[in-house]
C-alpha cells in the first residue's frame, strides 16, 4: 500500500482552474460592477474597522491605567504588611524583655516588702509607742492630744500591715 502511494506524482497543472466567484461571499459586502463603488465599500469598513481599534487601544489605555494603579496598591499594601510584620515581631521581642523585667521586679519586690514587713514596720511601730511614751507628763496625761491621735492612728495603720491587712 505504501509503495503504491509513493508512485504518484500530483502536479497542480494535470488539473483544470476553478471558475471566478460569481458573487462574495464577505457579509455585507455589496457587488457591483463599478470598481469605484467596491472601492467605497472597502474604505467604508476600513474606517470601521480603524475606529473599532481606537476604541479598542482607548479600553486597554484605560486597563492598563487601572492595571498600574493596582499594581502601585498592591505594591503599597505589601510594603505595610511587611513593615506590620516587622512591628509584630519587635513587639513580641519586646514582650519577652517584659516578661523577663516583670520577674525580675517581682522578685525585687518581695524582698522590699520582707525588708518593709520584718525591718522596717515593727521598727515604726516601737518608734510611735516610745513617742507615744513620751507624749505623757508625769500624770500619765497626754502633753499634745491632736498629736497624741495622730500617732495612735499610725500605729492601727502599722498593726493592719504587720498582719497583712488593707490599711488605707
Amino acid at each position: 500500500n505504501n509503495n503504491y502511494n509513493n508512485q504518484f506524482c500530483l502536479s497542480p497543472l494535470d488539473f483544470p482552474t476553478l471558475p471566478g466567484a460569481q458573487r462574495t461571499t464577505m457579509y455585507g459586502y455589496k457587488s457591483s460592477n463599478n470598481t469605484n463603488n467596491n472601492d467605497n465599500v472597502l474604505l467604508a469598513k476600513l474606517d470601521e474597522l480603524s475606529q473599532n481599534i481606537a476604541r479598542m487601544n482607548e479600553s486597554l489605555e484605560k486597563l492598563s491605567s487601572a492595571n498600574s494603579k493596582f499594581e502601585k496598591f498592591m505594591i503599597h499594601m505589601i510594603e505595610k504588611n511587611n513593615e506590620m510584620e516587622n512591628n509584630i515581631q519587635e513587639l513580641r521581642t519586646n514582650e519577652q524583655l517584659i516578661k523577663t523585667n516583670m520577674v525580675q521586679l517581682q522578685i525585687y519586690s518581695n524582698r522590699h516588702e520582707n525588708l518593709f514587713t520584718k525591718l522596717l514596720l515593727p521598727m515604726l511601730n516601737d518608734l510611735t509607742k516610745f513617742v507615744l511614751r513620751m507624749n505623757r507628763d508625769k500624770d500619765d496625761k497626754l502633753i499634745d492630744a491632736d498629736f497624741g491621735v495622730t500617732l495612735e492612728r499610725l500605729r492601727a495603720q502599722l498593726n493592719k500591715a504587720l498582719e497583712g491587712k488593707d490599711f488605707c
